[in-house]
């Protein structure tokens, strides 16, 4: 009979229920994402101190985020400008950052950079993929160098661009090249160089080293070619 009561007891007990298993919350790192930017110049002034929304400050970030592999075009709000020229007055604009990103200057075809015969436009340091599009460049002076439009050491790409009113006193009064670049569709015109002494205006000068391979040009005018020297840039 006691036996009997203590079966009868077990069945009237609830079942006791298991515990239910427990989450554990935890972060899952993502892959490295590397996120192209648009920065938009909407200053024309070159200033000593590096200030938001002038060319200078956005080339400094695009080279900066090439070195990190990340990919900006660099485009110009010319109403906030209030003009479609920036006139440089700190020296040429350098574009460096060599780790896999591409610096692209887009001017939409109105935007002009000058040197103000005072300094060369741009350098591409060695290592460097850019693109120059839309933009006219004007004004540069290598003084007593080569290239005093643009001197390319990187992978330079220029479309839709003109380069006039240059000047180098060794050569390459528009364009020195010492790498790989490719023009297409642009005007390179009304350059001199001063070498000797003296003054020469030529329809077109682009610098090149490293053989044929080094440059590749598309379009009416194909540049005559004046070697530059040395690999660093000067």
């Amino acid at each position: 009979m006691r036996f009997l009561l203590q079966a009868i007891s077990r069945l009237r007990r609830p079942a006791r229920s298991r515990p239910a298993g427990r989450c554990r919350p935890w972060l899952e790192e993502l892959e490295h994402r590397l996120a192209p930017a648009r920065l938009t110049v909407t200053s024309a002034l070159d200033l000593a101190a590096l200030t938001p929304g002038t060319l200078r400050q956005a080339v400094r970030q695009a080279s900066a985020d090439a070195g990190r592999g990340i990919s900006d075009t660099i485009v110009f709000d010319t109403a906030r400008m209030g003009g479609n020229s920036v006139t440089l007055s700190q020296g040429q604009l350098e574009l460096s950052g060599a780790r896999g990103g591409t610096i692209t200057l887009d001017g939409g075809g109105h935007v002009t950079i000058s040197g103000n015969n005072a300094s060369r436009v741009l350098q591409v340091d060695g290592g460097v993929t850019a693109v120059l599009t839309g933009l006219a460049i004007q004004g540069g002076n290598a003084g007593a160098g080569y290239g005093g439009g643009i001197a390319n050491w990187g992978t330079l790409s220029v479309s839709r661009c003109t380069i006039s009113g240059c000047s180098a006193a060794l050569g390459g009064g528009g364009v020195v090249n010492y790498a790989s670049l490719t023009l297409s569709t642009d005007v390179v015109s009304d350059n001199t160089e001063t070498r000797g002494g003296q003054r020469r205006r030529r329809h077109s000068e682009l610098g090149r080293q490293h053989g044929p391979d080094a440059h590749r040009h598309h379009g009416p005018h194909q540049p005559r070619g004046v070697h530059g020297r040395g690999n660093q840039p000067d």
